[in-house]
């Protein structure tokens, strides 16, 4: 059975399903995902128990929205799937993924620019 499969029976019900939240301000990111090459994460809140999640995407830009399994599923480089389950990630607050990643992306880059009373 594939990885997403698994995933799928294990977590589907466990998840609320998708629009249950919509009135929470900090809901909980129960699930991550992440791209093995180029860094992308998927972080799911909700899920309709069969391909369709909401949550927080970190790719080119960082956003809400909703994504389907079997387009995170499709990924696959030579050595193995693209895209991988985190089994290590406890669910977090969303406010607390969204100050990490943002952290995250301060780090990674190098700074463009002059601190304050520099020449």
């Amino acid at each position: 059975m594939r990885h997403m499969e698994r995933l799928r029976n294990e977590l589907g019900s466990d998840l609320p399903k998708l629009g249950e939240t919509q009135n929470n301000p900090d809901p909980l990111a129960r699930v991550r995902f992440y791209e093995v090459r180029v860094g992308w994460v998927w972080y799911v809140i909700e899920y309709d128990g069969s391909d369709t999640a909401f949550g927080y995407v970190v790719g080119f830009e960082s956003e809400f929205g909703c994504f389907n399994l079997s387009e995170l599923e499709s990924i696959h480089w030579p050595f193995g799937p693209g895209v991988r389950c985190d089994h290590s990630f406890t669910p977090t607050r969303v406010k607390d993924v969204v100050d990490h990643e943002a952290l995250r992306a301060l780090n990674s880059h190098p700074r463009r620019w002059r601190e304050v009373g520099e020449s």
